[in-house]
């Protein structure tokens, strides 16, 4: 797996933003294009019903996270869900989790924005890869509650996936899921600004 880590400008991080999308979308392109050699436009891109992009030629998958200035573009040769979250004050923190711990294999020791975002970030990139985002039923799907030094094995209804946290700027969190455990994850910095 490689990672890209990508520092959006300020201007362009608001994901609602049409500007933002088109910028976020060329990062995207570029990215693609010096992952693989060579050029990659719109027109290689396809996204199915969930939303989940994927290549027209399916020679590589890849899973794409947006959060504060950061955008993360993962990139592997078999299915993968990235997810990066900004460590931030919820006001709705206690419900959130109240919900998520029961999303977890053992408790959540901190009952913080750290936590929060570590097991959120975790559960978005299973959804991600799995291809159904966070519009799936979380009932029965169960993520570890400790930090993650290596690759670890779920077996949820949707099959057997391989969990991994990465690198990521103070007050993040990132999470992959694949499923094929990561032999590595190369992480590759790029400036697009």
């Amino acid at each position: 797996m490689d990672l890209y880590p990508i520092f959006l400008p300020t201007q362009y991080c608001d994901h609602k933003s049409t500007l933002s999308r088109s910028y976020m979308r060329q990062v995207l392109l570029m990215t693609l294009s010096y992952h693989l050699g060579r050029e990659i436009t719109t027109d290689d891109l396809t996204v199915d019903i969930h939303g989940k992009p994927s290549l027209g030629s399916g020679n590589i998958h890849f899973s794409i996270s947006h959060s504060g200035n950061w955008f993360y573009v993962l990139t592997s040769d078999a299915d993968v869900g990235v997810d990066i979250e900004k460590c931030k004050s919820r006001r709705s923190a206690k419900v959130l989790s109240d919900f998520l711990a029961l999303r977890c294999d053992g408790p959540l020791r901190e009952n913080n924005d750290l936590a929060i975002a570590r097991t959120w970030s975790r559960l978005e990139a299973l959804t991600k890869c799995v291809g159904l985002g966070m519009t799936v039923s979380l009932e029965g799907i169960r993520v570890p509650a400790e930090l993650l030094f290596r690759p670890v094995l779920l077996s949820t209804s949707f099959g057997h996936h391989w969990l991994v946290d990465l690198p990521s700027v103070p007050g993040y969190c990132a999470a992959a899921v694949s499923v094929r455990k990561p032999e590595y994850i190369r992480v590759l910095p790029l400036n697009f600004s």
